[in-house]
């Protein structure tokens, strides 16, 4: 079964598990197990990963989105338990947490477009935040159903990914789009404009977490209806 479970959210779709700001995830898909961010909060990440029965050494591709904490909890004892994982980091990736990772990892910094697997693919641009350039890579999956877009917090804008991503797939749609949309400090119209995008670029479905706000996530539910997705953490998603 080809399928994205959310280890670590800000919301909780299993009351058994632990929540917190932040994001994770795991991607089953074409016999690879892929680990997009790790939380932000360490305790309740390994709790919950143990609750959900994800064995870290089965783990074969690593992504991080970006170098902010809310993604990247417990990351020294991840990659410990990860050994034959290879690793992808956005370009730029700030040198203190380069230097967590051994030296011995397959370890890649993605600098363009780039299919890191069967399918697999990640996407990096750049964004601001605080006023400051931020490096940040979504990750691609082109599925028999459309291409599946999962982000972490969507510095670069969700629409610009989105657009980008369309671009690098001129034939196939977008079936679904995972993750942060980034609208929880956002004026309500800002939001309200990029759902009214998101419906002009034909995105099938969406399922918006942790950063997106929810003021915005209301929005999206409203305008997709049955195509909306309440997603949270032990939220599993067929794909």
């Amino acid at each position: 079964m080809q399928k994205i479970t959310i280890i670590f959210d800000n919301n909780k779709d299993n009351e058994n598990l632990s929540g917190g700001f932040g994001f994770s995830c795991l991607i089953e898909f074409n016999d690879k197990k892929i680990l997009f961010d790790t939380g932000g909060n360490r305790d309740a990440f390994f709790e919950n990963i143990e609750k959900l029965n994800i064995h870290l050494e089965e783990i074969t591709h690593i992504v991080f989105s970006h170098k902010h904490l809310d993604h990247l909890a417990g990351l020294d004892e991840v990659l410990e338990r990860t050994p034959n994982a290879s690793i992808f980091l956005p370009d730029f990736f700030p040198e203190n947490l380069l230097q967590k990772i051994p030296q011995k990892s397959n370890t890649t910094l993605i600098k363009s477009f780039t299919e890191v697997s069967k399918d697999v693919y990640l996407l990096p641009l750049i964004g601001t935040y605080n006023s400051k350039e931020i490096h940040e890579q979504s990750l691609i999956l082109n599925t028999s159903q459309g291409l599946v877009v999962v982000t972490g917090c969507a510095h670069p804008g969700i629409v610009k990914i989105l657009t980008t991503t369309r671009e690098n797939f001129a034939s196939k749609k977008i079936y679904l789009a995972l993750g942060g949309f980034h609208f929880y400090k956002s004026w309500f119209w800002t939001s309200l404009r990029a759902v009214k995008q998101f419906k002009k670029l034909d995105i099938e479905k969406v399922a918006p977490c942790h950063c997106t706000g929810n003021s915005a996530s209301t929005q999206f539910q409203k305008r997709y209806k049955e195509n909306f997705i309440k997603a949270g953490t032990g939220t599993i998603i067929n794909v």
